[in-house]
């Protein structure tokens, strides 16, 4: 997934995640019990990290000009991880 750049964009791209985070779990919950424990414990770190990001954007919400800049590289960092932990979630599943 690109890196979103406008605060739009972040607003989306979480929204999106929350939705592809449902589809992990609804997987999880068909998986036997055992790897239902590993995936349910990844799907919960993803959710922390979007839950975090979620807070970072509503920060956003109130900044401007160089506040803006850096929260921005942060949240964009941030989205990085997001999205590597999601990427080796849903490897779990092939």
């Amino acid at each position: 997934m690109a890196r979103p750049n406008s605060k739009g964009e972040m607003e989306e791209k979480l929204a999106e995640m929350g939705s592809k985070i449902d589809e992990l779990k609804e997987q999880a919950s068909q998986a036997s019990e055992q790897r239902k424990e590993e995936l349910d414990w990844q799907i919960n770190q993803i959710q922390e990290k979007k839950e975090a990001m979620q807070q970072r954007l509503n920060e956003l919400q109130e900044t401007t000009g160089e506040a803006w800049e850096e929260i921005q590289s942060g949240f964009q960092s941030a989205w990085d991880d997001l999205n590597d932990a999601f990427e080796k979630a849903k490897d779990q599943f092939k």
